[in-house]
Formats: C-alpha cells, structure tokens, sequence
C-alpha cells in the first residue's frame, strides 16, 4: 500500500478483475485500504468468466485453447492451429460488453473473423485509395473531433465496446461510399479511423507492410500490365504465404492481413 493519503484522494480510476473477486478479494481490498485511511479505487469493474460451448472451461474437461503457439509445446491445441487469426478473439471478446455472459464456440469465432477480415479489407481499400490521391499518410493520426467525440460517446456509457464497433464500422462504411460517391473533400474519416485503430483496437486494420510483401505486390502489378497471368497468380500465392491478402481495384491494389 501507498503511504497514508487524504481520504479524498484515489490512488488508481478503475480496478479489473473477474466476476470472482466481487465478494472476497475486491471486498478485502476496499477494506484494508479504507482502514488505511485511503480509497484504492474510484470504479469496480467485473468482468463475467468466458465458457465454452455453454461449460465452465477446465484442463479436465479438454476446453482450454491457447491464443497462439503449437500443441506440441503444452499439449493444449491454440486458435492459430485451427485457421483462426488471434485477433479474431480479441475483435469477439470486443463484441460482448463486460458485464455480460460470453459462451465462446468455434462458429462464433468464425463470425467474428469474417467481420475481422471485412474490416481489413474495407481499411485496404481506402488506405489505397486516399494514397492515390496523396491526401492523406497512414501513419498521420489527427482525428476529426466531432467524430472522435461521437465514436467515444458509448465508451464513456460503462465501457459499452460493442456500440462503439457498431459506430467505427459505420465510419468505415461511410469512407468506403465515399469512394464511389468520388467525394475527396476531406479526409477527417480516414484519419479518425486510423487514430483509434492505432489507440485502442489494434486489429490490425491500417498494418505496416513489409518490403517483402510491397516488393511481391509491384511484381504482380507489372506481370498484369503485361498479361503474365501465370506470374500474376504465382506472386498472389507467395503473398498469401507471407499472411497478406491482395485485393484489386480501378486504382492499383490493397493489401491485409490474413493467415493461412
């Protein structure tokens, strides 16, 4: 524990824990540092347990996955050994508020990789796009703050994530019809989009692209300038090998990430 500190004062905003800690370890907490004369935390948030295909996840029940990793390694099979990207998990547990139950099966997963996987390609495309038009620099990340404060709003409503993705991918949708529309005013949209994917959903969504892939990508574009299909499609293949998807458009090409 801190140092005695005035009873007004609060050493840290929120403490997390599992449903579990609500009626021992939370409630010694608050008393030992009450009884120090100090407030621990200004908000409790629980988290409710994750089970799988409706039961209580156990070793003896053979229901626990690694995120990533070889079963080799601790016998235990892992998401990626299955053909699911890590993140898809990370995108499903965003789905689900807190405080709510989440029941985790293969065939939810699978929704959610398909929304993972939309999203990237829907970001492919416009990172391209505005490129072509040297309007705007993936790495630039000054947000529009009318939107900002929109797309914030459920997050400050007890961490409501799930209408905070509703919100970002109706941002994307909008950006994406923008294109078609050829409404190239501004580019507040791509860079709020790129600010909060980089702040806090890390999905890979706008990803730094190695040389390797970009290299590969221009040697494909040129094999289809010169009707090489053969070396086209051989280029295609080797990117999907690196985990990146190439996608075609009026304007050039888009890349992201997809594991094979």
């Amino acid at each position: 524990f801190p140092p005695i500190l005035d009873k007004n004062s609060f050493v840290i905003d929120i403490h997390l824990g599992g449903e579990d800690h609500i009626d021992i370890h939370h409630k010694n907490e608050i008393l030992q540092s009450e009884a120090l004369s100090f407030h621990l935390s200004n908000h409790w948030i629980h988290n409710k347990f994750v089970t799988v295909d409706g039961k209580k996840m156990s070793k003896s029940v053979g229901n626990i996955y690694m995120i990533s990793g070889q079963k080799s390694v601790t016998g235990v099979e892992s998401l990626v050994e299955h053909g699911f990207d890590p993140l898809a998990y990370r995108l499903m547990m965003m789905e689900h508020h807190f405080a709510s139950q989440l029941d985790f099966t293969w065939n939810k997963l699978q929704q959610t990789q398909n929304r993972l996987y939309n999203l990237r390609k829907e970001t492919a495309k416009i990172i391209s796009f505005w490129k072509t038009q040297k309007i705007v620099d993936q790495t630039s990340s000054n947000p529009e703050k009318s939107q900002l404060n929109s797309l914030l709003s459920p997050l400050r409503d007890n961490l409501n994530i799930p209408k905070f993705l509703e919100h970002y991918e109706h941002l994307v949708n909008q950006a994406s019809n923008n294109i078609k529309t050829q409404q190239l005013t501004e580019s507040g949209n791509l860079e709020t989009l790129i600010y909060l994917e980089q702040k806090f959903l890390k999905l890979d969504l706008f990803p730094q692209i190695a040389d390797e892939v970009t290299t590969l990508a221009e040697q494909r574009l040129l094999a289809k300038q010169n009707k090489d299909y053969v070396l086209s499609d051989q280029m295609r293949e080797k990117i999907s090998v690196l985990d990146f998807q190439i996608d075609d458009y009026t304007w050039g090409y888009g890349l992201w990430k997809k594991i094979n």
